[in-house]
């Protein structure tokens, strides 16, 4: 009968039910390692990038009759020769065109910057107040910002891709830069990070930092920056930035969270060749 059929089918089912789940577990455990081993190389690769390209600005330096036996500590040397005039905004020379162009493309004045704009180590950040690796990094960077404003210039650049109020809080930033609180609002959106849940929250966050909030809305409104929003984001794309932070030191590119020591060691290394 129908019914007898339909019953030992599902006798039937109900005994296979324990080896199919059984495969279906090993099946799902094997993907799992598959995408756990995959995440774990990716950060693996990440961190040891990073950390290679800390070591390229760092050393080794091997002394050799006197001299520092490090090529690419050679191209940051001729890198800095050039610096001061990116800063001014003139024309550079440099025996390299390819590190005289990533200059020249990273090193825009008329971003957001603090510190020496007579200085001849220049540091360019690429960031997004959405990222969650730029608030790791935010403490330590204003930090050195801080430390060495007299001897560095520290210009900050839009890469506005983590979330869809990333491109607006740019703006908000570049809004604020007009009443002279582009820093202020940086920190303020940086501290607040993941607690902006509406309007509201926003406002008091952007109030909290002494900026004119009809002036800014106004600005903001009218997406006045929009186009140097997609500037530096072309930039960003054209220079092989491909997540935040990226930062480039004079013209060195150096992705991802850096430690204070690191940063400390870095700009140490750049005076010293500046010398």
């Amino acid at each position: 009968m129908i019914t007898d059929n339909f019953s030992n089918s599902l006798s039937t089912n109900a005994k296979l039910k324990p080896r199919n789940r059984g495969w279906l577990w090993l099946v799902a455990a094997v993907i799992l390692l598959s995408i756990g081993g995959s995440f774990a190389f990716a950060v693996y690769g990440e961190i040891k990038l990073r950390n290679q390209q800390i070591k390229d600005i760092l050393g080794p330096t091997q002394q050799s009759n006197g001299i520092l036996d490090n090529t690419l500590l050679e191209q940051l040397k001729g890198q800095f020769v050039a610096s001061s005039s990116v800063a001014t905004g003139t024309a550079m020379t440099s025996s390299d065109p390819t590190k005289n162009q990533t200059r020249q493309l990273a090193e825009k004045m008329d971003r957001p910057h603090l510190g020496n704009v007579s200085s001849s180590i220049v540091v360019v950040e690429f960031g997004d107040f959405e990222c969650p690796i730029c608030l790791e990094e935010f403490p330590i960077f204003r930090t050195i910002t801080n430390k060495f404003a007299k001897d560095v210039l520290f210009i900050y650049r839009n890469y506005p891709v983590k979330s869809d109020n990333s491109a607006m809080m740019a703006q908000v930033g570049l809004c604020a830069n007009e009443q002279g609180k582009f820093w202020q609002v940086h920190d303020k959106l940086f501290m607040n990070q993941g607690q902006i849940a509406n309007s509201d929250d926003f406002k008091k966050v952007v109030l909290s930092a002494g900026v004119n909030w009809t002036k800014l809305q106004t600005c903001v409104d009218s997406e006045k920056y929009r186009d140097m929003v997609l500037a530096d984001m072309s930039d960003a794309l054209d220079l092989g930035v491909q997540g935040t932070p990226t930062f480039f030191v004079n013209g060195t590119k150096l992705e991802g969270a850096v430690t204070q020591d690191n940063w400390e060691q870095i700009i140490k290394k750049a005076k010293e060749l500046n010398k």
